[in-house]
């Protein structure tokens, strides 16, 4: 499993969503919708690829009632996985200061001179 450094946040996996859906649906279902829903999307299991993840999770959703619940939380957890570990991994970079030309000063905007 794959840990965001400085978060302690892991990496969602399949086994982890199923369970969650486990809890609004029961075990053999939530593993029978799931496999499912990843045939009908043409995914192998085991699924890995977070982008694969929050697809089968979207597919969740539209079967509606609380199972909708369960997959909107399940993309809202894969969602911030990725956006953390896109920060991690390329942090954005700093903008170059601005240089000042040799005899020059600054004035704050607005202010008289």
């Amino acid at each position: 499993m794959t840990t965001i450094p400085g978060w302690n946040y892991d990496k969602p996996t399949e086994k982890a969503l199923i369970a969650e859906f486990a809890k609004t649906m029961g075990a053999d279902a939530a593993r029978n919708v799931w496999a499912m829903l990843c045939r009908q999307l043409g995914f192998a299991q085991p699924v890995s690829r977070i982008e694969d993840l929050i697809a089968v999770s979207d597919a969740m959703m539209e079967l509606g009632n609380n199972v909708r619940v369960a997959g909107r939380g399940a993309r809202i957890r894969l969602i911030t996985y990725r956006a953390l570990h896109a920060a991690v991994v390329a942090p954005p970079s700093m903008p170059a200061p601005r240089r000042i030309p040799a005899g020059r000063t600054t004035t704050i905007q607005g202010e008289q001179r």
